[in-house]
């Protein structure tokens, strides 16, 4: 009877040469692993210089604490750690490093020299060569700890194989970098590659840490800071406007207490807040650090601590939701309040009203069986106060008699190519998007009042397995949208829809589609569901408004709260008196 290979323990140091592999990959890992401990050793400054990429030589100098002579020569040995002393201490991490793996695992595949001191009288030097630490001796310079480390994977030629080019490696330790530098703002950081000073970043408060890390990118007139306390947990972010964004998500960057993480939820979140405000298949830049009690936390799971276990992921993946969708919100309402203070929010002017068409001048009301006045009605000082209300943030009041008729605040000019609708108001010419402005609309009646509609017939489909197990699962969720769906019983794979939105009434094969295509989030569902109605039913390129319904059109738009269509793009654009005299060469 043959055996195979006997089992034996493994030699040391090739123990230590495979563990380094789980840490230590690439260049960037051992960027990321002495940042993180110069930064726990309460660092005022730090400089980083690589060499070939990272290949050649990494060194890290920085101010901290440093460490004595005794600290120091086990700081090489394998799980030592200053960070931990019992377990309880792994359910409240409060530092970036804590396992200790970091310089044993650079030990083992590089060579490797330590400078420290915990003062400026005191210093010593460790060197590590061929895995074996040598004892500490005196001499080096300045209080802190530099740490060298160099010819990377020399004793794993195997490993070297797989690395990149030295570029491509230095944008790796550059990006990782800019990770660690972004969540502490109040660092000073230096980076360095072949000899030059590529990076340079100041103490600052976060928004300028962000425009700094990104100096050809980033204008700060795009972004803002938003902070929200809630209660356990607490979010700043810095955001970009609505006019800038991009077809990825990679900038878009997650930390949970300083750590920068990869959380596809969290991300996805941020999406969600910026739904309503960007084209489909546009992200924002944004960076969002969220602060959480440790003990809510896990980050014990991944050897490169990327990835978390948060208790609490549902209240922060909402509160994210929330907190931008409000920041976004006020934004857009700020926008719009500055647009109408430029001047006088009413001006009557008996020249102007006189000049004013019926349709414009008064309530649209397609259910009134009444004609529209075509005199211009008195305005008493009480109607002056309900449309100031009207136009400023707030609840609107109820108007003290149903008989009084607003005068609108802007004049249709009229149509032009048959796409948009030409508005004066406060001496700004705005051209308004009909469809844009009517999809908006009917997607916001149909997000806040669902009204549904019974089928005479129910409408048949099949589906996939997929969908269908989709379907048996999320059904409500649709029901919830106003589209009630029910399996039929005599078929498999088979479903049939019951009910739809009152504005889905002549597209129901698109609806169909949709349903078949789609297996998204609730969030994601909904909000795609009625940006495909709204598609459909708003009124079209080429479409020819009378008075009365582009008036009503236009007096709605100007009513939303963020003026952009459901798939994000803006619903008008304005051109303002000046703007119209500078470009005849007329003097104002």
């Amino acid at each position: 009877m043959s055996h195979g290979p006997r089992i034996r323990q493994l030699d040391p140091i090739i123990a230590q040469r495979i563990a380094a592999g789980e840490v230590i990959d690439r260049p960037q890992a051992i960027v990321r692993e002495l940042l993180d401990n110069a930064i726990d050793a309460g660092s005022t400054r730090i400089d980083v210089y690589i060499e070939d990429g990272g290949i050649s030589s990494i060194k890290v100098i920085d101010d901290g604490s440093g460490m004595d002579r005794e600290d120091l020569a086990l700081c090489c040995r394998s799980h030592a750690t200053s960070k931990i002393s019992e377990v309880s201490d792994l359910y409240a991490i409060r530092t970036l490093g804590f396992r200790g793996e970091a310089l044993a695992s650079m030990a083992a595949c590089s060579k490797m020299t330590i400078m420290s001191s915990p003062d400026r009288e005191h210093t010593n030097t460790l060197t590590v060569t061929e895995g074996l630490i040598e004892d500490p001796v005196p001499g080096g310079y300045a209080k802190g700890t530099t740490i060298e480390v160099r010819d990377l994977f020399y004793s794993i030629p195997g490993r070297k194989n797989f690395l990149k080019s030295p570029q491509a490696e230095a944008a790796a330790c550059k990006r990782v970098f800019i990770d660690k530098a972004l969540a502490f703002p109040q660092i000073e950081f230096r980076f360095f590659s072949s000899g030059t000073l590529k990076l340079f970043l100041r103490k600052a408060d976060a928004l300028q840490r962000v425009i700094d890390a990104f100096p050809k990118k980033f204008d700060p007139v795009f972004f803002s800071s938003v902070h929200q306390q809630c209660g356990s947990f607490s979010l700043d972010l810095i955001c970009s406007t609505t006019s800038l964004y991009r077809n990825d998500r990679s900038y878009i960057k997650i930390f949970v207490n300083d750590r920068r993480i990869d959380d596809y939820a969290l991300m996805q979140a941020i999406g969600y807040g910026y739904a309503d405000h960007l084209p489909g298949g546009c992200f924002p830049y944004c960076f969002a650090f969220i602060t959480v009690d440790p003990e809510l936390v896990d980050v014990n799971i991944h050897p490169a601590k990327r990835e978390i276990k948060l208790r609490i992921a549902q209240e922060v993946h909402h509160q994210l939701v929330q907190t931008i969708k409000q920041h976004l919100y006020q934004e857009s309402r700020s926008e719009l309040r500055d647009s109408y203070t430029r001047q006088q929010a009413f001006t009557f002017s008996s020249e102007s009203q006189k000049s004013r068409s019926p349709a414009v001048r008064t309530a649209y009301r397609p259910s009134s069986s009444q004609p529209a006045p075509s005199h211009r009605e008195p305005v008493s000082d009480q109607w002056i106060k309900d449309a100031q209300a009207i136009f400023s943030p707030g609840p609107t009041p109820a108007r003290e008699s149903k008989q009084d008729v607003p005068v609108r605040d802007f004049s249709y000019l009229g149509q032009l190519f048959g796409v948009f609708l030409l508005v004066e108001r406060d001496q700004e010419l705005y051209l308004i998007d009909q469809h844009a402005a009517h999809e908006k609309i009917i997607y916001h009646e149909l997000s806040t009042h669902p009204a549904k509609q019974q089928l005479l017939v129910p409408l048949s489909f099949s589906v996939s397995e997929a969908t269908d197990r989709y379907l048996t699962l999320h059904a409500d969720e649709y029901a919830a949208s106003a589209v009630v769906l029910r399996k039929d019983p005599q078929q498999e794979l088979t479903w049939e829809i019951m009910a739809l939105p009152y504005y889905a009434k002549s597209i129901e094969s698109e609806i169909v589609s949709f349903i078949q295509q789609h297996l998204g989030s609730a969030e994601e569902i909904t909000r795609g569901l009625f940006a495909s109605i709204s598609c459909r039913a708003a009124v079209k390129e080429g479409d020819v408004l009378d008075e009365l319904t582009a008036a009503e059109l236009i007096e709605r738009a100007f009513a939303l709260e963020v003026p952009r269509c459901p798939h994000g793009r803006p619903i008008w654009t304005i051109i303002t008196r000046e703007e119209l005299f500078k470009a005849v060469q007329r003097i104002i």
